[in-house]
């Protein structure tokens, strides 16, 4: 029997470690966390994971996890336990990062996975299957589904799922394409599982080179794979790999299970202050470290905002490094020189609309502001007839409609705040991030004592 501990969830995603159980009576016991001498090391970075957080003890008949007495808990498959026998595709989560277990070979035990199946289905108690034989989890959607309603499958995917890959076009042998997420002008993004250890990823697929593709979007395309592999933050949607097959190129990149800012506003109206405050701090601490690396990210705005939620918590992942660049020694950041569209605009800065290539750390500063003041409100700083030319015109030449004329109880030290941010010239801005934050810190009476301080990448 075989062990694949991979994480799934965290700053060192899709790092695994196999594990090999004895054949004999002998047990044996490896140590997973942050410190140096763990079995499978994570990062020191997961500040929320102890020094030995937990062990997965391996018998030749079982595998089982056990808690080490842990200062914030193990989780498996959202439950608290103390010790566990784990079944192929449990998910453990310890501080702020999950781990997939996948067991092959003869001898692994059913666990501790929750079912919710109807076994009334099955008529009599004589003729009821136990739920060991029948409880498999969807790898593609996470629910758990009865054997025997699916086909068999090179994955254990549900009925829903496996319709939804057969509808899909499976064009490389390294993932499973599942379903498709959204659709730009550069390719499409589908949730995929990768062949190899079936993580859960969303591929973003360039174009055929034969498809009207050219290659300068090539290079487009590849450079963010190349900006993202650099970036290991956990308010930062994570880069796994990148590839090409057939003459499609891919890029394999953390699947997030939520939505996006601008979905959540247009379904449930403009977030509440505390909420944006939140997100405000993990917002300030992505930028913050990509700054840190040399990047400017230049598309700032709701729609790369994915929120979702760990262990209960609200986290925000920043997305969409297509136009970033680096702040030095960047050759081809002009290859995003012509690539602003109309959904960019009210995120813009006016510098950056005189100059794209140019951007600088305070042109972030800006689109913070921007969005920040669009969740909050559910409106841009203009109001246009929604012609370009007169939006381009608003935001080089004209002051933002006032934020509290927009939503009155947000607080005149807030509103100082975001009209900052928007200041016209980035000379009036914040000097960096850091003070960006430490300015919202000082709002009396808004941020809770909740929310996360504000670490920053220097």
């Amino acid at each position: 029997m075989k062990v694949l501990l991979t994480i799934i969830l965290g700053e060192n995603l899709g790092m695994s470690t196999p594990f090999d159980t004895p054949r004999s009576a002998e047990v044996k016991d490896y140590p997973i966390g942050r410190g140096s001498d763990s079995a499978f090391r994570v990062k020191r970075t997961d500040h929320h994971m102890s020094r030995h957080h937990f062990s997965i003890e391996l018998r030749c008949d079982r595998v089982m996890v056990r808690d080490r007495n842990s200062s914030n808990g193990t989780f498996v498959n959202g439950s608290r336990v103390t010790d566990a026998i784990l079944a192929d595709g449990d998910e453990i989560a310890a501080g702020e990062t999950t781990f997939r277990v996948n067991i092959t070979g003869e001898g692994s035990a059913i666990g501790t996975r929750p079912h919710t199946i109807d076994m009334d289905l099955y008529g009599s108690n004589d003729n009821r299957p136990t739920l060991e034989q029948l409880a498999k989890l969807c790898l593609g959607c996470r629910s758990t589904y009865i054997e025997a309603e699916s086909p068999e499958s090179p994955v254990d995917l549900c009925v829903i799922c496996r319709d939804e890959m057969a509808d899909s076009e499976q064009w490389t042998p390294d993932y499973y394409i599942l379903r498709p997420l959204g659709q730009g002008g550069m390719g499409s993004v589908s949730l995929a599982l990768r062949a190899k250890d079936k993580l859960r990823v969303a591929l973003k697929t360039g174009l055929d080179l034969g498809s009207g593709w050219t290659a300068v979007d090539k290079a487009r395309f590849l450079r963010e794979g190349e900006i993202l592999s650099r970036l290991m933050h956990r308010n930062i949607v994570a880069f796994l790999e990148a590839g090409e097959n057939q003459g499609r190129y891919y890029l394999a990149m953390e699947y997030v299970e939520g939505q996006d800012a601008a979905k959540i506003l247009d379904t449930s109206g403009p977030f509440e202050i505390e909420r944006v405050f939140s997100l405000a701090t993990q917002l300030l601490e992505a930028v913050d470290y990509a700054h840190a690396k040399g990047l400017i990210h230049r598309d700032i705005k709701p729609n790369n905002l994915l929120i979702t939620r760990v262990r209960n918590e609200e986290r925000l992942k920043l997305a969409d490094f297509g136009l970033a660049r680096f702040t030095s020694g960047d050759a081809q950041a002009r290859l995003t020189n012509a690539c602003l569209k109309a959904g960019h605009f009210p995120f813009v800065a006016p510098e950056q609309l005189q100059d794209f290539a140019a951007a600088e750390q305070a042109t972030d500063q800006y689109a913070i502001a921007a969005t920040l003041y669009y969740l909050l409100t559910g409106h841009y700083l203009f109001d246009t007839d929604g012609s370009v030319p007169e939006m381009l015109h608003r935001i080089v030449h004209e002051p933002p409609i006032p934020v509290r004329q927009r939503r009155p109880e947000i607080s005149e030290g807030l509103a100082s705040w975001i009209h900052k941010g928007l200041a016209k010239n980035p000379n009036q801005r914040f000097r960096n991030l850091v003070e960006m934050h430490r300015d919202l810190e000082r709002i009396d009476g808004l941020l809770k004592s909740h929310s996360p301080s504000f670490v920053s990448a220097r």
